[in-house]
């Protein structure tokens, strides 16, 4: 093993997932975060069976479980025409089927369960307000160049894990590789007190589809609020990548659905619109000792909820990868080699689904005919290839 610490590039889910799962194998690591805080923002997320499964070594499943919720289903329905589709079962039926339950969270939520672990690790030192913006490699380590961080750039590091996202610098300026691109399609987000929310709305996850557009919603914060996302096909002329928008907005946006689905949006008047802009997982994701992970190497669109765990996932395989190979090239090619199958697979997965879920008529009648007429639980076994995976699976060669 060697003697000099590992540079992670980015506090966030990936990031202190990898931070914790090195840690436990007895690694010194610095974990480099650009905010001068660990805030908890973000939007709900879906934690599933896989991602809990590379969690529950570290310990955290009963934090996680005390913030979470497990949905009892997914209602599918179609927005334009208020119809109800199928009723898939998540509940006790997901974790008697995947060992593990199907949970849904704030991010917020998920960020601070990860924050308390990583305080409590002697072997992690985690540095704000050290913004990293490119890495340099040398015969006997990496160095790294930024800002705000004072004399922690002028250590010395085994190797480089970027975490840092899906605008990564590392990604561009150390690996020299194209940035993510805006994907066309718009997100708009809101949470809102689950008092306001209809009963039967309270404790499922809710699916409505239209033309170029679906809407999903589902209780976070331990059930005490309501999570909410639309999302379009639209253009984007904006300056920045998110900002507030107005209900009027959206109101504009669904005007063509029927009440029921139009008055969930109406829940809140305070919502973010977000571009949402992804990466092509097919590029190369290490050079030497500097490893992309994350939405650094494979940023998703959301309609496979797995843009959390396939980060998560990643930090599992390549931790496993240097506790086999060390600090090398060798182990990140070994975790590229492992995990790029998969996650390309979750993307196409991805892209399929939003466009079952945007079908325009007539296409979507032959959708529905089908939802309707199949049984719910071989919906949710279509799927069992995503939720019932394990980290052998990924074998590393």
């Amino acid at each position: 093993m060697s003697t000099m610490p590992i540079a992670i590039s980015g506090a966030g889910v990936a990031g202190m997932s990898t931070a914790l799962h090195l840690a436990k194998k007895g690694h010194e690591v610095h974990l480099l975060e650009a905010a001068a805080e660990l805030s908890e923002v973000g939007a709900g997320l879906q934690l599933s069976a896989n991602a809990l499964r590379c969690l529950e070594p570290l310990g955290l499943l009963p934090a996680l479980k005390a913030v979470a919720t497990a949905p009892l289903s997914i209602e599918m329905a179609n927005g334009r025409a208020g119809s109800k589709l199928t009723r898939i079962p998540l509940g006790t039926h997901a974790e008697e089927k995947y060992g593990l339950p199907y949970l849904v969270i704030h991010r917020a939520d998920l960020q601070n369960v990860l924050k308390e672990a990583i305080r409590a690790e002697p072997n992690i030192t985690l540095h704000l307000g050290c913004r990293i913006q490119n890495a340099v490699q040398h015969e006997d380590g990496v160095s790294l160049e930024g800002g705000l961080c004072g004399r922690h750039l002028e250590t010395r590091y085994a190797c480089l894990i970027a975490a840092d996202g899906v605008w990564s610098k590392i990604r561009k300026n150390a690996l020299n590789l194209p940035s993510a691109e805006f994907s066309g399609r718009v997100a708009y987000r809101t949470t809102v007190p689950i008092e306001g929310v209809p009963e039967h709305m309270r404790n499922t996850t809710g699916l409505w589809m239209g033309n170029k557009s679906h809407l999903v919603h589902y209780p976070v914060h331990n059930g005490s609020m309501l999570n909410i996302v639309a999302i379009r096909r639209e253009d984007w002329h904006e300056e920045h990548w998110a900002y507030t928008a107005s209900t009027l907005e959206l109101r504009k946006a669904f005007e063509d659905w029927q009440d029921e689905p139009r008055q969930i949006l109406e829940l809140s008047e305070n919502w973010t619109r977000w571009a949402l802009c992804g990466l092509r997982p097919d590029g190369p994701w290490h050079k030497g000792q500097i490893a992309l992970i994350g939405d650094a190497a494979h940023a998703m669109l959301p309609f496979m909820a797995q843009g959390a765990a396939m980060g998560i996932e990643d930090a599992y395989i390549l931790s496993s990868a240097i506790e086999k190979l060390g600090t090398t090239s060798e182990a990140f090619a070994a975790y590229e080699k492992a995990r790029k199958p998969r996650v390309a697979r979750v993307v196409r997965q991805a892209i399929n689904n939003e466009r079952i879920y945007h079908l325009p008529m007539p296409g979507c009648f032959a959708r529905d005919m089908v939802l309707k007429t199949s049984s719910p639980e071989s919906l949710l076994a279509k799927f069992d290839w995503i939720y019932g995976w394990k980290p052998e699976d990924d074998a590393l060669n």
